[in-house]
């Protein structure tokens, strides 16, 4: 969605990762992450993944990514990769 403005005021920023899940995995560990039990703990970093993803919103939908007053970032394991930005301004 394109803004008619950058926005130029205090944002809370949530990034939610959604990370394929390697199909080398088994079925025991593709159950374990849909029960919540096996988590997304190898790289990427969560905090190298969010200041790409900031970095490459900065100047298309804000005016620099300083504005950041709050910041959530979560990686999961997924069959659908993708990420969702919630941006709140």
């Amino acid at each position: 969605y394109a803004l008619e403005e950058l926005i130029d005021s205090p944002i809370k920023l949530t990034v939610d990762a959604y990370i394929e899940i390697p199909k080398s995995y088994t079925k025991k560990k593709r159950k374990q992450i849909e029960d919540g039990e096996l988590l997304h703990i190898k790289k990427p970093d969560v905090d190298n993944m969010l200041k790409s993803i900031t970095d490459g919103i900065t100047g298309v939908l804000w005016t620099d990514d300083n504005l950041i007053v709050e910041l959530i970032g979560r990686k999961h394991y997924s069959e659908n990769p993708r990420a969702e930005v919630i941006i709140e301004w």
